[in-house]
This record gives C-alpha cells, structure tokens and sequence, in this order.
C-alpha cells in the first residue's frame, strides 16, 4: 500500500430486506395484542432514526421495541446494526447472536454477523457464517463483498480482487466494491486497472471519499502532486474527520514545497492517530528537505517500527544516513529499497554503493 491506509473502505452490514422485514411485521402483528402493536411501532421508530443516522437514538427505540416482545429477532438485528454503526462490534455480535437464537433461518442476521465479526478480526467465524448464507444468497453480491473484505484484511489481495470482481458482475453499480478491488489492486501494483476503479466508483457515486483519496495517492505515485492535492482536497471535501487524508494532503504539500502547511496536516493526522507509520515517514520527509537530518532518520525509524510495507521508507532511510556521513548504513537501505522493487535507489545505488 501507499502512504495511506486506503483499505479498505467498507459498505457495513446487510439491510437489503430491512424494509421488507417491517412490513412482513405489519402483517404479523395487526391482529395482536398491545404489547407486540408496541414492539412493532418502537421498531418502527427505530428504522427511522436510522435513516437520519441517529445511530444510540435508533438503540433506546430498539430497546424500548425489546421491552413489549423479548423474542423479537428484528429488533435484535436492528439493534446489532445500529451498535456497528457505532463501531461497537461486540455489542452487535451479542443482538446478531440472539437474533440466529431465535430464529434459526434469519439469514440477513448471519450476514451482519460475519460483518461484524470481520472487524473483530475472528475471520474464520466470519466465513462460517458466511458458509451458512451462501447457498441461499448465491446471487449476493454482498457475500462475495463480505468474503473479499476478509481475504483482504488477511493481505490475500488476489483472492479479494477476485471476490470483489464476482461482487461487481452481480451488482455493476456497486460503488464501494469498485473502490475496494481498486484498493487491492493498487496492493498489487496494477496501478492503471485501480485507477480505471476509483474513476468508476466516483462516476457511481461522486462522494466517494475513499476513491477521490486513492486517485490522489496514484497522482502522487506518478510524481502528479498538484494533481493528487486536488483530488485528496476533494476527499477531505466529503469526509471532513478520516485522519489520513490529512497525512495525505500533507504530503503533497510537502512535496510541493508548501513544507509548514504539509508538516500541519501531517500533525494533524499524528494527533488524531499516533500509530500511523506513513505520517512518521510523511514527517520524516518533511525533515529531509529542512535538512534535519537526524530528526529525518528518528522519524523514518518509528515509521519502521509502527508498520511494515512502507512504500519508498528505506530509500528516504538511506538518504538520511547518507546525509549524516554514514555511507555503509545509507548503502543497506537503499539496496533493501531497491530489493523490492523501487527504482528510486537504484542511482544512488549506482553512485554511491559500488
């Protein structure tokens, strides 16, 4: 990957039959008594207040729906959506849970469930799960999604790529598999064929933050960096809070000279999230062209230790110890960074290291 924690970005949990299911319930429940009349209409209330992205208000109707019917398997579902929405995956692990337990067959709650448990890193439950539903959701596009985002977290980036391919055969509109197997894609280094997808996700979906974000880190790749500013300003545009694209944006600065605005967004990012090894290595950069040399190296050796991959790391790690008179460890490193793959080292290599 770049500099970036570009994957993934993710389409979370199944409500394809969210409305079905509430109209499946007004016809189970006209007939019945107050308490599941009530059951029905607090979940109801909480089906809307999901819709406005009210997220703990949709959680108190949902409990309140709980209170008249403690059996109610929507609720429950419903509940485990609302708690990832939140990003409180046990939580929505537990009402998943108790929806399957009482009813047996509610294959959307499996679904949720693999989602879910996906985020918690248990994968291989993840995928039994998803072996329950797939013989009944074969056409799904959201199984093979869900099956993708796994083998991609797992960094089985060709298994994915494939998946997310299957997920798009069976919905061409599906915007966030075009950004996800793009995302795989740039792992792979088909750079052209994740460009043509995050142009395909946004020609979808114009707000889609991640696929302005990644363009802007392939214009960086390509050395385009006003063009890649112009995207990841488009990225922050839609999503004002994902602290990377700050890293992002800051890098392009910095490699457009605009080296104290960079070096803010760079902070920025760092204060929001402090194990971000690409913003210790974007820093690091920064230093570089102040001729902090040591600063330079300090920060290219906690991007080390805080991640592995790091595009293009020891090529900047051998320039900072070139810089500080030390040609043996300057040689290592840009051997090490030429070893995979990157070009960049190779002058130096031919220059310095013979």
């Amino acid at each position: 990957m770049n500099n970036l924690h570009i994957l993934i970005n993710k389409n979370k949990f199944n409500i394809i039959n969210f409305y079905f299911t509430i109209q499946l319930s007004i016809l189970l429940f006209a007939c019945g008594n107050e308490k599941e009349n009530n059951a029905l209409r607090f979940l109801k209330q909480g089906n809307l207040e999901m819709k406005n992205f009210e997220y703990r208000r949709a959680i108190f109707e949902y409990n309140r729906s709980l209170e008249n019917k403690p059996n109610f398997a929507e609720a429950y579902n419903n509940r485990g959506i609302a708690f990832a929405k939140l990003e409180q995956y046990t939580e929505a692990v537990e009402n998943f849970d108790k929806a399957v337990t009482i009813e047996k067959n509610y294959y959307d709650a499996y679904l949720n469930r693999a989602d879910a448990l996906m985020e918690l890193g248990k994968f291989d439950k993840a995928l039994e799960d998803i072996d329950k539903v797939k013989s009944i959701y074969k056409d799904s596009s959201k199984v093979y999604f869900i099956k993708a985002m796994i083998a991609s977290r797992q960094n089985n980036y060709q298994d994915a790529e494939a998946d997310f391919s299957q997920a798009i055969l069976l919905n061409p509109s599906f915007a966030d598999a075009f950004v996800n197997r793009g995302t795989v894609r740039y792992g792979l280094r088909k750079y052209n064929d994740a460009k043509s997808d995050f142009e395909k996700a946004i020609s979808l979906n114009p707000k889609q933050d991640f696929a302005w974000n990644n363009l802007g880190q392939i214009a960086i790749l390509n050395k385009n960096y006003r063009e890649g500013l112009s995207f990841i300003e488009k990225a922050i545009y839609f999503n004002p809070y994902q602290p990377y694209y700050y890293n992002n944006r800051g890098l392009a600065k910095v490699m457009l000279n605009q080296l104290e605005d960079g070096l803010s967004d760079i902070e920025r990012s760092l204060k929001q999230d402090d194990t971000n090894a690409w913003a210790y290595r974007n820093r690091g950069i920064y230093f570089l062209k102040k001729e902090n040399f040591q600063q330079a190296l300090d920060d290219f050796k906690k991007s080390a230790e805080k991640g592995s991959n790091i595009e293009l790391l020891h090529f900047y790690m051998g320039e900072a110890f070139f810089k500080l008179k030390n040609p043996k460890e300057a040689c290592m490193e840009w051997k090490l960074s030429a070893s995979l793959g990157e070009s960049e080292a190779l002058p130096y290599l031919n220059q310095y290291c013979k």
